[in-house]
C-alpha cells in the first residue's frame, strides 16, 4: 500500500492483510475506537492496528480477550515478523513453479504389456 496516502478503504485493507473482507470488517468493529459511520476509511494508523489484530489472531492463535489485550499491550514499534505472510508468499511461488513444471513434462510413458 501506498505510504503518502492518508486514508484507504476497507477493500484495501483487507487485500493488504490478505484476509477477507467481512474479516476486516467484524475486526474494525471490535478493535478500532468508535463505531464506524457510513463508509469505513482507515488510517495509516488504523492499518497498523489491523496489522497486530492480524498478527495476534493467526501467529498466536489468540481469541476473544486474549487477542484484545495483545492488541492493546503491544507498541507499534514491538511488531513482529509475520510468519504467515511469508508463507502464503512461499506457497503462492511454489504453486506457480509447480504449474509450470507440469507445463513441461513429457507425458507419462505407458508400461508394456506382458
Amino acid at each position: 500500500m501506498d505510504s503518502i496516502r492518508r486514508y484507504y478503504t476497507l477493500r484495501e485493507a483487507a487485500e493488504a492483510l490478505g484476509i477477507s473482507l467481512h474479516q476486516a470488517r467484524r475486526w474494525v468493529k471490535a478493535f478500532l475506537p468508535g463505531p464506524p459511520k457510513g463508509r469505513i476509511r482507515l488510517s495509516q494508523k488504523d492499518l497498523e492496528r489491523l496489522q497486530r489484530v492480524y498478527q495476534g489472531f493467526y501467529a498466536h492463535r489468540l481469541r476473544g480477550q486474549a487477542l484484545k489485550t495483545f492488541v492493546c499491550s503491544m507498541a507499534p514499534s514491538q511488531s513482529p515478523v509475520e510468519p504467515y505472510a511469508l508463507l502464503r508468499e512461499v506457497q503462492k511461488r511454489l504453486k506457480a513453479l509447480e504449474d509450470r513444471l507440469s507445463e513441461l513434462a513429457p507425458p507419462p510413458l505407458s508400461s508394456p504389456e506382458e
